[in-house]
C-alpha cells in the first residue's frame, strides 16, 4: 500500500477503475510483481481477476455504489464513513486472495528492463480486462509510476 501513497498514484488508479471497470488491487499487484522482476501475463491476469472476481462484484462494488450515493447526501455523511471503512475492509479481504494466489502460482522471472517489466503487466491486467487500447488507457498511470517507482538515472 505504500505505491497507494505515492503522489498521483491513487489518483490515476481510481481514474481507471471508475472510468475503465480495471481493478486497482489487480493493477496494484501488477506493480509489485514488475518490482520483483515477475511477470504476469494476459493469462496470470485473467485468472487472478477469475479468483477475485465474485468477491468484487458482489461485495466491494455494491458498497462503493452505496457508500458513494450517501456521500452525496448530506444528511448521512456519518453513514457514508462507515461504509468506506467497510469498503476497505473488503479491499482488505481481496488483497489476501490475491496474496494468496501469488502464493500458489510459479514465479516467471522477468529478463525485462522493470519500465518494460512493468508496461508489460499492467498491459496484461488491462488486456484480461477487456481493454481495446491498453497502452493509451494506462499511459497516465505508467507516467506517474515513472517518477515514483523506477528508479532514477
Amino acid at each position: 500500500m505504500t505505491l497507494y501513497k505515492k503522489p498521483g498514484v491513487a489518483q490515476a488508479l481510481l481514474d481507471l477503475q471508475d472510468s475503465h471497470g480495471l481493478d486497482v488491487n489487480i493493477l496494484l499487484y501488477a506493480c509489485f510483481a514488475a518490482v520483483e522482476q515477475r511477470t504476469v501475463s494476459e493469462v496470470d491476469a485473467s485468472a487472478l481477476d477469475g479468483v477475485c472476481a465474485d468477491w468484487r462484484d458482489e461485495v466491494i462494488r455494491q458498497l462503493r455504489s452505496v457508500r458513494r450515493k450517501l456521500a452525496a447526501r448530506p444528511d448521512t455523511a456519518d453513514i457514508s464513513k462507515g461504509l468506506l471503512q467497510l469498503e476497505l475492509a473488503a479491499e482488505q479481504r481481496q488483497q489476501a486472495m490475491i496474496w494468496a494466489w501469488h502464493n500458489g502460482t510459479s514465479a516467471r522471472i522477468s529478463t525485462l528492463a522493470p519500465e518494460a517489466c512493468l508496461q508489460s503487466n499492467l498491459q496484461s491486467v488491462a488486456m484480461a480486462a477487456g481493454a481495446v487500447d491498453a497502452a493509451s488507457l494506462l499511459a497516465p498511470l505508467l507516467a506517474v509510476l515513472r517518477r515514483v517507482l523506477l528508479p532514477q538515472d
